[in-house]
């Protein structure tokens, strides 16, 4: 298996142990020099603390971690304005041990409960929580699986009736469940039965710390990017929520835009902008991101065979990108490139050959082009796929009708 940052990042802390050897194997080879060539001692010496100070002052920025509060931040901003008598559930390590710290170490906000996802189905992970709790003194709360949703389900209704809100970090995927609606909420996404609150703004303009610049690709290790990740995840999740309400089209983009400088690699961010530009007419910036979108999801994909991913995430992704090309196929028809259109419907097809309205939106341009035989064939194609494709059915009746 090829390596990845994330092995890098892992295994990065091991090359300690082995730097120190080879450092005094190099003391130890300067000492003898100097002990054989006793007038060049000096020199020698000289040497060697320049070649340590050249390293030093090349390397300290890099190494420094005193100024990075990305973790610590990342909790801050949680912590403030989770609400009483919540569970945070959180998946990746660099999530969940940060706010464990925080919790089991710097004792911040007894009332909230912090769960990782891995381990919420381990016996000995529930009969340590429950430990604690009595130990603590602290009301007890359901745990089970929340990897799965006949189980999740149960954990939130569970906790629900005990009065325990549930909410989940970005890094974790929640399906929805029926009775309770899936929303935002910062950099959190919670279950809700009730108005979800209109104050997510609020909490990211005036509430939440930022401090450093937020770019995966200026930070050299990986676990700050892992965090920088998160906030590309929530913020563009927040914007999509805002335009399916058809919120305000200037926060919307702005969100999209501020996840998209944070993540410049992350497609989906891409497609959605296009699609909310696509929304107000505004072709040009549509094909813009739609454009740029499927490059990064082509990238995307690539990435993906490279570190041998799962092949139903790979599958996923061919979707994505099919999608993606869909949609820049239709902004071309409708700034009157038909010849690039026609390229990008082919693309979407040749990522997913189940796509059916690839193959309509092919019919309907070859309609307007007046080649019958391949409008036939394409619409026949799209009934193949989606025998309900009412407008297909129509059409394909109307020119057989001729």
């Amino acid at each position: 298996m090829p390596p990845n940052p994330h092995s890098f990042a892992i295994l990065e802390a091991h090359f300690l142990l082995p730097n120190v050897i080879v450092y005094l194997w190099l003391i130890l080879g300067v000492i003898k020099l100097m002990k054989k060539h006793r007038n060049s001692k000096y020199i020698l010496l000289l040497f060697f603390f320049i070649l340590v100070g050249y390293n030093f002052s090349k390397n300290i920025k890099v190494l420094n971690k005193r100024k990075n509060f990305y973790a610590y931040d990342y909790t801050i901003n949680i912590l403030r304005t989770v609400p009483k008598n919540s569970i945070v559930v959180l998946k990746e390590d660099v999530q969940i041990f940060s706010m464990w710290y925080r919790k089991f170490v710097d004792k911040v906000r007894p009332d909230i409960y912090v769960i990782a996802a891995g381990l919420s189905g381990s016996e000995w992970y529930k009969k340590m929580c429950y430990n604690y709790f009595s130990y603590n003194n602290l009301p007890q709360i359901f745990i089970t699986s929340v990897q799965q949703l006949e189980t999740l389900k149960d954990f939130i209704e569970e906790n629900f009736s005990l009065g325990y809100k549930t909410f989940f970090t970005p890094d974790v995927e929640v399906p929805k469940l029926q009775g309770f609606k899936l929303s935002s909420f910062g950099l959190l996404i919670g279950y809700f039965t009730q108005s979800v609150p209109e104050n997510i703004m609020f909490l990211i303009n005036n509430i939440y710390v930022f401090r450093d610049k937020y770019v995966y690709d200026l930070s050299w290790e990986f676990f700050s990017s892992d965090i920088i990740e998160d906030y590309c995840k929530a913020f563009g999740r927040i914007a999509y929520e805002l335009m399916k309400e058809n919120k305000n089209f200037d926060i919307c983009t702005n969100l999209y835009k501020f996840a998209i400088s944070m993540v410049p690699f992350y497609p989906f961010n891409y497609f959605e902008l296009g699609y909310l530009y696509f929304t107000k007419s505004d072709f040009h910036n549509a094909y813009l991101y739609y454009k740029t979108g499927c490059e990064k999801f082509e990238e995307y994909l690539l990435l993906a065979k490279k570190y041998k991913t799962f092949s139903d995430v790979v599958e996923n992704i061919k979707k994505q990108t099919a999608n993606c090309f869909l949609h820049l196929g239709v902004v071309y028809e409708k700034l009157g490139k038909i010849n690039q259109a026609i390229e990008c419907y082919n693309k979407a097809l040749n990522y997913n050959p189940y796509l059916a309205e690839a193959y309509y939106n092919l019919g309907v341009v070859y309609w307007y082009l007046k080649d019958w035989q391949k409008v036939i064939y394409y619409f026949k194609e799209t009934l193949r796929i989606n025998p309900n494709h009412k407008e297909a059915k129509y059409y394909l009746e109307k020119i057989l009708s001729q």
